[in-house]
């Protein structure tokens, strides 16, 4: 059956030319038509309009020729689970320039494609639901653009969360997307420096074009297609935080949510070794392979069973073991 080979290739190449064709006559701007071909989109959904912006037909949604847009449609798929899988509504905001996405009474502005990826993370794989009834407290360490922080506080009414972003630019952007929300900016404390195991400055690598996948423990700059800053940053001792929130709430349960890129082994290994572990109802971490001398999965769940908790693991995204969730709950 080899002689089959050849004919798949030949009917293969010609999809591919017919596709190219239809696309050039229905999306006359190479910009945009560089981003459907990429991502293999299906540009009969999308419409392009007489002043180079583009509507997504089935999503009911403009977006403009601008560089920001463009890199929103990259994860145009995951843009339309959230659309139709959610109440969300989205809508571009011309004054600044970024796509606006609004659950319920909760605003999360949009400035890059990997934001989308975020939101389809908290509001359609639900990756970090927690309802909490009763007064709590919530360090959110790596806090990033501020998202889940807000959906928190959202969910949580009698909620106070306390979100560490060490990355300045990140920050700035969590400190805008709360005051866009500010129903709940008083429940929202946001704090420009890391958590980890000690107090001291570091540095981060920080890739340009994804700035959650900054971290100062895996060696972002080894990827080839990577472009990364190397910056410092301020961390504090993760025990020392911990039991200044306990003093200053003493009637209050303690949550934590890390999404902070390998550091989530020197958070916890401080954090049993001050005995402040024991002081924590419930954890909802994203672990990442990291150097085994640093940790492991299995060592997180071993620290974390020995400390009392009940431990749940899963995996990642598409089913990778590169990295995944892990919920632990007394």
């Amino acid at each position: 059956m080899d002689w089959l080979n050849p004919l798949r290739y030949t009917v293969s190449r010609l999809r591919g030319l017919v596709r190219s064709a239809r696309l050039r006559i229905l999306i006359p701007d190479p910009s945009w038509r560089k981003v459907i071909n990429a991502r293999d989109l299906p540009f009969d959904e999308i419409k392009y309009l007489s002043d180079g912006s583009i509507k997504l037909l089935g999503l009911d949604l403009t977006l403009p020729a601008h560089p920001v847009a463009r890199d929103i449609l990259w994860y145009y798929r995951l843009l339309a689970e959230i659309l139709t899988n959610t109440d969300a509504k989205a809508s571009w905001d011309s004054h600044s320039m970024e796509l606006k996405v609004r659950f319920g009474a909760e605003t999360y502005p949009v400035k890059c494609a990997e934001e989308i990826y975020t939101l389809h993370e908290l509001f359609v794989l639900g990756d970090y639901n927690l309802f909490v009834e009763s007064e709590s407290v919530l360090m959110d360490i790596g806090a990033n653009v501020g998202y889940t922080s807000i959906y928190l506080a959202a969910q949580n009414p009698s909620m106070e969360v306390l979100a560490y972003e060490p990355l300045e630019l990140s920050y700035q952007s969590a400190v805008r997307n709360v005051s866009i929300n500010p129903h709940l900016s008083d429940r929202i404390s946001l704090h420009n420096y890391g958590l980890s195991g000690c107090s001291q400055t570091q540095t981060i690598q920080s890739e340009i074009a994804h700035r959650t996948r900054s971290s100062m423990v895996i060696d972002r700059a080894s990827n080839p297609f990577s472009q990364v800053e190397y910056l410092p940053v301020s961390v504090r001792k993760v025990s020392d935080e911990v039991r200044d929130i306990l003093k200053k709430n003493p009637k209050k349960s303690l949550w934590l949510k890390m999404d902070c890129e390998g550091c989530e082994y020197k958070v916890l290994e401080d954090l049993a070794e001050s005995g402040a572990l024991y002081e924590i109802n419930g954890i909802l971490l994203e672990w990442h392979v990291v150097d085994p001398r640093i940790g492991s999965v299995s060592w997180i769940q071993g620290v974390l069973s020995s400390s009392g908790f009940s431990v749940y693991l899963q995996k990642g995204r598409n089913n990778s073991s590169e990295m995944g969730l892990c919920i632990a709950i007394r």
